[in-house]
């Protein structure tokens, strides 16, 4: 049998099924990552409600957006549902912000701020603080009118409210509350209009309403906003110092069909407020639903992790690096730009793909705030962990974008916000191509979801699978099937990574995720990738194991193309001479690398557990002089001429994902199974996993935070920091979670 005949039956076989609607429970949550804190709904077009703030002497250097604060930004509890508490830390205002969301029912929630001061004598500090609503829509193009219309309403003793008559959600009213402390003392003897006497009174709130038609990035055009308004308003009264204290208020003006407004409070530390969602909750009701989450997150983590073998210290960082994998969570929408393959001659290229929604954890807040395929398959497995419901709805979210082909773009930049983010230096990396694929990492949490559900047998025997899962072995079936298509070599059963690039003398391999890792020096179709070989052989056998009792026939042939491959995989990518590794082949022969594509025959269980290979990848692993380091595992052995070269991101340093698929492969399958090198995966596991989170653990306690990769020397964290996307990992590493990965 060969395998293309197989590949294109199977494609036949498959087909894609709706995913179901959103859950209501989920519909509002902080899903703009890269606001320094706001929430939204789940839907397109949501109202965005938000806050940020300036220092009372630099009221022009305006936090708005998560890089702002000039210090730690994180949260320390986020349940990825109902409850996110974040601790914004001001280095020059040398205030601490905590804002704290809680849903206080299916339709109502409430947002608590909270400021106080970083001095050394606990000395007040003054802040000029904003609450704004934004209807300006997802995708908004100029000239398009909003979707709805926001207007400010003062009670000036009681609150500033916003109210929409109508928007993608419906009516709407929100309630900044007067502050309960740290409000300016009023000098109401003095007061006798609204907008004359106390025009720049800082004891009272101020505001102004925008009609906005041009998209942009929401966090950059709300300080833009607020500092044209403080121009206009300089200008017209001359001199900053007509104005108490040097408060410069916002000029109380509203345009027409607003739909941005912001209100404006002068407070001094230690103050306190609410802002709450068509609720009339008051402060005591506020305080008891923020009280009643936080014991449920901390009681719902000790039963989920179990982590009663470490210290209440490293419990707690294992909590903030979920809760920031959950604060990382976005909803975008909007098109694709997709460099298409059936142009016709003249016609441009690149074109939008059709509007769609995605709801995705992100790698980083601040350096990489959109979707990332094989990222995402990472991230899920720690989602599925904590919140099965949340990860099927991103899961089925991603799927959802899927094209009839099957292909699923890689990098997905949805809507004008991801678009504004995305770094001027490499745009052209937001246009996506058809041919270029990532590994089918979502594969693996679902795996992991089906694994946790219950066991369910028709009258005669037969398995049945939940709509989830049936669903989701459609669409992978489909996902899989093309990947195997769409990547195959000019040696049947053989794959290499379509999209190769050389950039300034060094080649990326962008698709296989591993971007500088060496492979091949000449790009060239007759190329065998044998990381590519791995996923596909792993990712068919593993779609296979979803199947329900009715689709036996189809995974039969999964599995059967799963058996050709994994059978030629080990034929062709053998080494030079004597060598049991396998290795990359390139037209010119062998491309042999020793590093973390060396290992995935081990990585994702292909190897027989009594195969003489196992014993030489372990031995790499556990050699200081080649993979083994202070960190973890490096990338690239020691030993390699292209250690440390080319951009250093893939040749050396130590990453999270690929060292939680070996520790899953050798917990799971090595260290159990029968054979020669049981022992010494036993071994090599318990030495791996107590390397890897100690040293993210004593790196966190030195810097704060958890990063990108681990220096393969150092050990030292580096390259992007507050990385929770896959380095919170490390939490399923210290529960010893590992379900889904090996079949």
């Amino acid at each position: 049998m060969i395998i293309r005949p197989l590949f294109a039956l199977l494609a036949l076989l498959v087909f894609v099924v709706s995913g179901d609607s959103v859950a209501g429970d989920l519909r509002w949550g902080t899903y703009n990552p890269g606001s320094i804190f706001s929430v939204r709904a789940r839907v397109p077009d949501s109202p965005m409600v938000g806050i940020a703030w300036a220092p009372s002497k630099k009221q022009q250097d305006i936090r708005s957006g998560i890089g702002d604060a000039s210090g730690p930004t994180f949260f320390r509890y986020h349940d990825g549902a109902s409850f996110a508490s974040e601790i914004i830390t001001d280095q020059e205002a040398a205030v601490v912000v905590n804002a704290t969301w809680v849903q206080l029912d299916k339709k109502a929630w409430a947002l608590r701020v909270g400021g106080t001061s970083k001095t050394p004598d606990n000395s007040e500090r003054e802040l000029s603080f904003y609450v704004y609503t934004s209807m300006v829509n997802d995708h908004l193009k100029e000239g398009k009118e909003s979707t709805g219309n926001v207007d400010v309403e003062i009670e000036s003793e009681e609150y500033a409210a916003f109210v929409a008559s109508k928007s993608k959600i419906g009516p709407f009213r929100v309630e900044f509350r007067e502050p309960s402390k740290g409000a300016v003392s009023r000098d109401r003897a003095s007061r006798r209009s609204r907008l004359q006497d106390l025009k720049n009174d800082p004891s009272v709130f101020h505001f102004l309403g925008l009609a906005v038609m041009i998209p942009s990035r929401f966090e950059i055009s709300l300080r833009n906003y607020i500092l044209a308004s403080m121009h206009k308003d300089s200008q017209s009264r001359g001199s900053e110092s007509e104005h108490p204290t040097g408060f410069i208020a916002l000029p109380d003006h509203e345009d027409p069909k607003s739909n941005v407004a912001i209100v404006q409070r002068y407070l001094r530390t230690p103050f306190q407020f609410d802002v709450v969602f068509e609720s009339t909750a008051d402060d005591d009701a506020v305080s008891e639903a923020v009280e009643a989450h936080r014991r449920s997150f901390e009681n719902r983590f000790r039963h989920v992790f179990n982590l009663e073998q470490f210290s209440a210290a490293q419990i707690e960082f294992a909590e903030i690096t979920l809760s920031n994998l959950l604060g990382g969570f976005g909803y975008f929408h909007g098109p694709l730009m997709i460099n298409s393959t059936d142009a016709r001659p003249g016609e441009d290229r690149i074109k939008a793909s059709s509007e769609a929604s995605l709801l995705s954890a992100t790698p980083s807040r601040e350096s990489f705030p959109r979707g990332f395929l094989w990222d995402e398959g990472f991230h899920q497995m720690l989602v599925q962990k904590w919140d099965p419901q949340l990860s099927r709805e991103a899961l089925k979210s991603w799927l959802a974008t899927m094209e009839p082909s099957g292909w699923i773009p890689r990098e997905q930049t949805r809507g004008t916000d991801a678009i504004t983010r995305f770094p001027q230096h490499i745009q052209h990396y937001m246009i996506q191509s058809p041919d270029v694929v990532n590994p089918p990492t979502l594969v693996m949490p679902v795996r992991a979801l089906m694994l946790s559900e219950p066991v369910k047998v028709d009258g005669k025997g037969g398995i049945i699978r939940s709509g989830f899962v049936l669903d989701a072995f459609e669409r992978l079936s489909k996902h899989v099937t093309f990947l195997a298509m769409s990547q195959a070599g000019k040696v049947e059963n053989t794959f290499y990574w379509r999209g190769r690039q050389e950039t300034n003398g060094i080649i990326h391999t962008l698709a296989s995720g591993l971007d500088d890792y060496p492979r091949a020096k000449n790009i060239s179709e007759a190329e065998m990738h044998l990381d590519l070989a791995c996923w596909i052989a792993w990712s068919l056998k593993s779609v296979a194991s979803l199947a329900p009792t009715q689709k036996a026939q189809q995974a039969d042939m999964l599995r059967a193309a799963a058996d050709q491959i994994t059978t030629t995989l080990f034929e062709k990518h053998r080494g030079p001479d004597s060598s049991e590794l396998l290795c990359d082949q390139g037209a010119d022969g062998s491309a042999c690398h020793d590093g973390y594509v060396t290992l995935f025959p081990m990585i994702l269980g292909l190897e027989d557990a009594s195969s003489p290979r196992l014993g030489s990848m372990l031995r790499l692993v556990r050699d200081e002089d080649r993979l083994w380091s202070k960190g973890g595992l490096r990338s690239l052995s020691k030993q390699d001429p292209e250690y440390g070269k080319k951009d250093g991101y893939w040749t050396g340093p130590v990453w999270m994902p690929i060292n939680y698929l070996v520790l899953a492969s050798l917990k799971t399958k090595y260290s159990v199974e029968n054979g020669p090198y049981k022992e010494l995966a036993k071994d090599t596991y318990e030495r791996l996993r107590k390397t890897i989170v100690g040293n993210v653990y004593s790196e966190y306690k030195r810097t704060g935070t958890v990063w990108e990769q681990y220096n393969p020397e150092t050990g030292g964290g580096q390259r992007g920091r507050d990385f929770t996307g896959w380095t919170s990992l490390v939490v399923l590493i210290m529960a010893e979670e590992y379900a889904g990965v090996i079949v």
